[in-house]
């Protein structure tokens, strides 16, 4: 596989992510969220099975509690100046930011194994279909009967529509390849009766 075809393949399952991402709006407010809230609400959306409806809420929690945790750095910073301190000398460790980069690291490791979850399954079901479409090739240069050839067909069908869904970059040439072998099968069944 070339870097572009690997390129767009990750493309792909970004594509994929969105479309069902977009089907959840998250309707809180994180903004009015104190850090201590936005740690626990990152707690229980990391323990939620539905990875995909709790992606936009975790990234708009990160952006919230950064947002959050620089402007109480900065208040300190400016009350550690006034108070005669020296910038250089400033450091500021907030007690929730280990927890929450924690929290984010599995939410992150979570969506990695995600992404690979769902790019075996395109994998696996772009071979299935090319097989399928190999097979559907072999029904037409066969010599059984008729009848076999047809039962054969209509299995290698519903094969096709039981498989699951190819990575979008795969789509149209694997739906195309189907549909040119279908056209083909179905010519070969009508030049078999009119020879009969």
């Amino acid at each position: 596989m070339t870097n572009t075809e690997e390129e767009n393949k990750g493309i792909d399952i970004e594509q994929q992510e969105e479309k069902i991402i977009d089907n959840f709006s998250p309707k809180t407010d994180f903004n009015t969220y104190s850090t201590d809230d936005l740690v626990s609400e990152l707690k229980r959306l990391n323990e939620s099975d539905d990875f995909n409806s709790t992606n936009k809420a975790v990234e708009e929690i990160k952006a919230v509690f950064y947002k959050k945790l620089n402007k109480e750095k900065q208040t300190k910073k400016n009350d550690f100046l006034e108070n005669g301190g020296k910038e250089e000398e400033f450091e500021f460790s907030h007690p929730l930011e280990k927890t929450f980069k924690n929290l984010y690291n599995i939410y992150r490791k979570k969506k990695a194994q995600y992404r690979e979850q769902l790019e075996a399954n395109f994998s696996k079901s772009l071979n299935i279909k090319q097989n399928i479409i190999q097979d559907i090739k072999n029904l037409v240069e066969s010599e059984e009967t008729l009848k076999e050839t047809f039962d054969q067909f209509k299995n290698l069908q519903e094969k096709w529509r039981s498989t699951g869904e190819v990575s979008i970059g795969y789509r149209n040439d694997i739906w195309n390849s189907y549909h040119h072998q279908v056209e083909r099968f179905y010519d070969f069944i009508k030049i078999n009766k009119d020879l009969r």
